[in-house]
């Protein structure tokens, strides 16, 4: 009798164990997902969106006068303006 409950503790113990590690592979699966990329034409090159893009989108934001408004809703040629200023305005350039 202690046999088969010390089996069954263990296999509880053991199924327990499994969704706490499923759950941390969805919130790195999510972090990806998250992070976007977007397809520059002019300079035919990708731009991942991440920390250091949206600090220099705020940049640009300030500099030229513009509404601050989420990247993905602005039309597409006030995106490509956005590139071609980035592509001016490397990291080095602070």
């Amino acid at each position: 009798m202690k046999r088969i409950a010390g089996l069954f503790l263990f296999g509880c113990v053991l199924m327990s164990a499994a969704p706490m590690r499923a759950d941390d592979d969805h919130e790195e699966r999510r972090e990806k997902v998250e992070a976007r990329r977007y397809y520059d034409r002019h300079a035919r090159d990708w731009h991942s969106w991440d920390d250091n893009e949206q600090r220099h989108y705020q940049r640009y934001i300030q500099e030229n006068r513009r509404d601050n408004r989420e990247f993905n809703r602005l039309r597409r040629n006030q995106q490509d303006q956005y590139f071609r200023w980035r592509h001016e305005h490397s990291d080095d350039n602070r």
